[in-house]
């Protein structure tokens, strides 16, 4: 909820560890671990850490610990280091195939990332199902995920445009179409709701 006290309280031990000699032997607690890394990352950390980090993400050979990291990695908030990460992400030689689509999906979780991984893929979508496949389900399920707050009737021509262009949905068929009822559920929902949302906000004066 970013609660000023705990966001500083994270800070300071997002920076005080990465910037230790031993922090790879003396990693955050385990039940904090996660928090630091990824607010730490999201709220202090820029290209310096930002490195440190991906050189730890790459030599890490513990799964869970691994996941951690990329989430950090996901949250800098630097629209270019994420256009960085996007590129890497297709490399296999620094991030496994099981994990592309882990990873694209906390990318366009940032809303930082959202439109930058949603250009990528309208991009590059063929040399992506060259890779995976069009039966892959995890790449049938990324449509939906990258999507998913979209709220304006141009990123709704953009999905339209795009599964026009790009028909043979594969093992995503279904996807798609929950992708496009979602935003249109979105859209609808800010047509009927803005106005009176934002009157309470300012009558609450928040």
């Amino acid at each position: 909820m970013d609660h000023p006290d705990c966001l500083m309280t994270v800070g300071g031990l997002f920076t005080e560890w990465i910037n230790s000699e031993d922090r790879l032997t003396k990693r955050p607690a385990p039940d904090l671990r996660s928090l630091v890394y990824y607010h730490g990352m999201r709220k202090f950390g820029s290209e310096k850490e930002w490195n440190v980090l991906w050189d730890m993400f790459v030599k890490e050979q513990d799964a869970t610990e691994k996941i951690k990291l990329q989430s950090a990695l996901a949250a800098v908030n630097e629209p270019w280091i994420l256009r960085k990460l996007i590129d890497l992400a297709a490399d296999d030689k620094y991030v496994r195939s099981q994990d592309y689509f882990s990873l694209m999906g906390a990318i366009s979780g940032n809303r930082n990332g959202e439109g930058l991984v949603w250009d990528y893929v309208r991009e590059n979508w063929q040399q992506i199902v060259n890779r995976f496949g069009l039966n892959e389900r995890n790449l049938g399920r990324m449509i939906p995920s990258i999507t998913s707050r979209f709220t304006t009737e141009s990123k709704l021509n953009e999905m339209k445009i795009f599964f026009s262009d790009y028909p043979e949905a594969g093992a995503g068929a279904n996807a798609r179409i929950q992708a496009i009822e979602t935003v249109e559920n979105n859209i609808n929902f800010l047509k009927n709701n803005q106005k009176a949302i934002s009157d309470w906000l300012k009558v609450n004066n928040l």
